[in-house]
């Protein structure tokens, strides 16, 4: 639901959201993008499959204005509502200004130290970053050819004006046909006709290929009009590699209105299938996505692993899982997906027929997402299932809500850190954590929830969390002369005597020691944090200090 409405009706829509354990709305439909050309026409009044009438867990959120380009990871201002795609998109007021601080294991906030400057909260300050892997996730080493896509067999240029779809992809053919082998792309900006093949694929991954870019490596897609296109596409392939460099999509560009299935990286129908140290990032619908082929029944994605991978400021969600078995979604990064809804940080959602089973989650960031931060569901009277996903050790930070389980069997939610973006919705109802009635028999223990709690509305599920923590939210405009206020979260309820301390780059500042603060020049650049000591409601003593804002001057 994209439509503003009064709270209490809300609350009685997340209750009875997913009453039957194979039914529901088809909220997201995140339908695969291989399309067929037919489809392919813009059309501003095209109803998407993510309606507001069927969108079950996605809410209004105000907009904030962001800039665009190669860096900034930010998105334009616009609506976003509505019952039909319009192309402009939404974003979300930094939720506190930012996941620059991430939980470490005691569940304190900490910098974290691995951040990088490409990727910028609307405070200015670097997002949380997952932890590096130590050593590689491919599996399946091609060997045979090393090609060179600037050799004057293929002849890519790289700066940014050429399209170099053609000459990319003759290197990728002639690997293959060889038996494999690496497909090397140096630095510089290569661009990529999203729309090259059957109206919807740029790139066609080979069998037997790794498509190795360099650090400074990046496909740009050009600017299309069409509701489906993918960047980089696995179709049918098995044996194939996608490691390093950047994938920048044209949502700023693009020309059409309608659709939400412009795709960084898709993956199809294919086998053995690793995409290892890979940004993805502006696209018109996902960063990555696992699905199944076009009309084609008797073959699912097995064996995917998307291992040191961002997906930043995408338009639809970070990552869809929509049909697969045995893939793995390690150290990686999902964040500020912003634009159509569902935008969820990974929404895995199986469609009629599909099967997604066995799924590994592990030591990854999932925040600022302007929808869920994970959601695992399944449409109305679907034939189909969500078993055996493991989110473990992940941080799931100041998205519009946590983890939502509205269907899944056998699930297992083991020592995630859990903070809501201390939005209208989590400040009424501050549930992190949801299982609804069609959640069954999952495993969720050792969580730490800051602000909220797990809401266990489904059918024997074991619920063991490790810690529920008070959480403290600066709010309101982050300019100096603004005036900003401090927002507790406390399942156990907030007592009205409650200790504030502001501070500028940790530093208590002088007399600011009530729940209000009145930003000044000496703050202007600063990192201004606040902490709170009290007793809640339940008789615990708590201790919180909020994500820090960057002070700006007006």
């Amino acid at each position: 639901m994209r439509k503003a409405i009064s709270l209490a009706p809300l609350l009685l829509v997340i209750a009875l959201a997913g009453c039957k354990s194979d039914l529901s709305q088809d909220v997201h439909g995140a339908a695969p993008v291989a399309a067929p050309p037919s489809s392919q026409s813009s059309s501003s009044n095209e109803q998407s499959s993510s309606s507001p009438e069927t969108d079950e867990h996605s809410f209004q959120q105000d907009p904030a204005q962001a800039s665009d380009g190669p860096g900034s990871g930010q998105a334009s201002g616009g609506s976003g509502q509505g019952s039909s795609p319009q192309g402009s998109d939404t974003t979300s007021q930094t939720a506190a200004g930012g996941v620059q601080l991430v939980p470490s294991g005691n569940g304190q906030l900490s910098v974290p130290q691995d951040s990088t400057n490409d990727q910028q909260t609307s405070a200015g300050r670097p997002l949380a970053r997952a932890p590096q892997l130590t050593q590689s996730c491919i599996t399946t080493q091609t060997t045979g050819l090393s090609l060179q896509v600037k050799d004057a067999a293929f002849g890519a240029v790289g700066d940014g004006r050429t399209d170099d779809t053609a000459a990319i992809q003759r290197a990728i053919n002639q690997a293959s046909d060889a038996g494999g082998g690496t497909v090397n792309i140096p630095g510089g900006t290569y661009m990529i006709n999203p729309i090259a093949v059957d109206s919807v694929h740029g790139l066609m991954m080979r069998n037997n290929v790794t498509l190795k870019l360099a650090d400074d490596a990046v496909l740009k897609a050009l600017p299309t009009n069409t509701t489906h296109y993918s960047l980089i596409s696995f179709v049918k392939v098995e044996n194939a590699n996608l490691v390093g460099g950047t994938l920048i999509g044209e949502r700023y560009q693009h020309t059409g209105q309608g659709g939400e299935w412009g795709h960084g990286v898709n993956i199809q129908s294919s086998q053995k299938v690793t995409v290892q140290d890979v940004t993805s990032k502006d696209f018109w619908g996902d960063g990555f996505y696992i699905g199944q082929a076009w009309q084609v029944w008797d073959a699912r994605s097995n064996q995917v692993a998307l291992c040191n991978v961002t997906s930043v400021n995408n338009r639809r969600q970070g990552l869809s899982i929509v049909d697969g078995t045995n893939i793995r979604v390690l150290n990686s990064t999902f964040s500020r997906t912003n634009g159509i809804a569902p935008q969820a940080g990974l929404d895995i959602e199986p469609e009629n027929g599909n099967l997604v089973e066995n799924v590994e989650v592990r030591d990854s960031v999932f925040s600022e997402n302007l929808g869920d931060g994970i959601v695992l569901t399944w449409g109305e009277q679907n034939d189909a299932s969500i078993k055996g996903v493991r989110l473990e050790s992940n941080q799931v930070l100041d998205n519009e809500s946590g983890i939502m389980l509205h269907r899944a069997i056998g699930c297992q939610v083991i020592n995630n850190t859990i903070r809501n973006a201390g939005n209208q919705l989590n400040m009424a109802f501050p549930m992190t954590l949801h299982l609804f009635s069609g959640a069954t028999d999952n495993q969720v223990t050792g969580n730490v929830h800051i602000g909220g709690k797990t809401v266990d509305a489904g059918v024997h599920n074991h619920v063991d969390d490790a810690a529920t923590k008070a959480g403290t939210y600066v709010r309101g405009t982050t300019k100096v002369g603004q005036t900003v206020h401090a927002e507790v979260l406390d399942p156990n309820g907030v007592p009205e005597n409650v200790n504030y301390q502001w501070l500028a780059d940790g530093v208590a500042i002088p007399g600011a020691t009530s729940r209000s603060y009145q930003l000044t020049d000496a703050d202007a650049n600063k990192t201004i944090t606040v902490t709170t000591t009290f007793t809640d409601l339940g008789g615990n003593g708590e201790n919180t200090s909020s994500v820090g804002i960057i002070a700006q001057h007006p």
